[in-house]
């Protein structure tokens, strides 16, 4: 009876230690943050070849319709060649190198 007790204990100790451990998820992605300047982009994953579009709340004033701009504004993971265009007062496209 000693050993099924001690083996009910064990298997009782795993079971909590592997429930109540504080599991690590990857870093969510920081979106949320920034609601209050993107009312829409594009989310989940995509072709390389497609393009990423991000539209803003408020009109973009710094920069000309069509212009390219650095695209060191946004990250984009795993890192794609490619060049960050203003598509129209709203939007930036980031359309990428032909493959």
């Amino acid at each position: 009876m000693t050993q099924l007790t001690r083996l009910f204990c064990l298997a009782t100790t795993i079971l909590f230690l592997s429930c109540s451990q504080n599991q690590d998820h990857p870093e969510t992605d920081n979106l949320f943050k920034f609601k209050e300047y993107i009312s829409y982009n594009t989310y989940g994953n995509t072709s390389i070849a497609d393009p990423v579009e991000i539209v803003l709340s408020k009109p973009l004033e710094q920069f000309e319709i069509t212009q390219e701009i650095d695209k060191d504004f946004i990250k984009i993971s795993p890192k794609t060649e490619g060049k960050l265009l203003v598509d129209n007062s709203r939007s930036l496209v980031f359309q990428p190198k032909e493959l």
